[in-house]
């Protein structure tokens, strides 16, 4: 029969379903363990939920704004019943979320300095990806030539988090930090770094990794770059590269569309332009 930790195990088998290619199925097995836990009446157990379901499975149909309503939520619900654990990490997804809906950089790389003082003497696997976002977050203000080698004496060290990311067999990490580095080398039109970074999808379909959107923004990311430097190399490996990047955003604008039909756009005016 059902108990208190049925809604994990439902959360916990959506998550995998993702992985293994089934985002329906994931998506309503998420749904299902976060009605279960509000039903159950025990807050800090809602928070937990909220953080495995949203930033895993919650984005193949809901908002990305939404979700970082419901982050908030998750933080508040977390805080009131002494689950700092669940209410940490809940706000962590949150300032991550806020990033990917464009929200004010200035705010989001302040509060993310925030979670990471707070949690200096004790990082986890979340606090390093808040890292890699914050830095990126700081560069995209201050410009290219922002020199992010040394971070404050109260958060993590850029090297340092760039040393263990590549030091770490947490696919997540690594996977973190590639996509950030994608993401800041197109921006700033850094191709050689282009040149540098390995490709996002390529690991996504190799590894059975949980599927979080930052690892989507990523691909999408990618593609925009695999097309602009296929303009500039006339290199037809760029052309396949963007084209699955292309295709793997197709799949998720069909399902999401109001999370990624924006980007499957851009995508294909980058291709006709190729």
């Amino acid at each position: 029969g059902l108990s208190e930790i049925s809604p994990i195990a439902f959360a916990q088998f959506g998550v995998t379903a993702l992985c293994m290619g089934n985002a329906c199925g994931g998506y309503r097995m998420g749904s299902l363990a976060l009605k279960l836990a509000r039903n159950l009446r025990v807050p800090g157990l809602v928070s937990s939920i909220i953080a495995i379901v949203q930033p895993c499975v919650a984005w193949v149909s809901e908002p990305f704004r939404n979700i970082a309503d419901s982050h908030q939520l998750g933080h508040t619900l977390g805080k009131q019943c002494g689950d700092e654990s669940s209410s940490n990490l809940n706000n962590s997804w949150l300032e991550l979320t806020n990033f990917l809906t464009g929200q004010d950089l200035t705010t989001i790389s302040s509060e993310m300095h925030s979670i990471m003082r707070e949690h200096r003497k004790n990082h986890t696997w979340c606090t390093y990806c808040i890292a890699f976002t914050y830095y990126l977050s700081v560069a995209l203000i201050e410009g290219p030539d922002f020199r992010d080698s040394v971070g404050a004496s109260d958060i993590p060290n850029q090297c340092d988090i760039i040393a263990f990311a590549k030091s770490t067999k947490y696919e997540i990490i690594s996977l973190n930090m590639q996509t950030n580095q994608m993401i800041r080398s197109f921006l700033f039109r850094q191709y050689d770094e282009i040149l540098k970074t390995p490709g996002i999808l390529s690991r996504l379909l190799g590894n059975k990794i949980p599927l979080f959107s930052l690892f989507v923004v990523g691909v999408f990311y990618e593609g925009l770059s695999s097309f602009c430097m296929a303009r500039r190399t006339q290199d037809d490996i760029w052309i396949t590269r963007g084209n699955a990047a292309l295709a793997f955003i197709q799949h998720w604008s069909n399902l999401a569309p109001r999370n990624f039909e924006n980007k499957l756009l851009l995508l294909e005016a980058e291709k006709y332009f190729t």
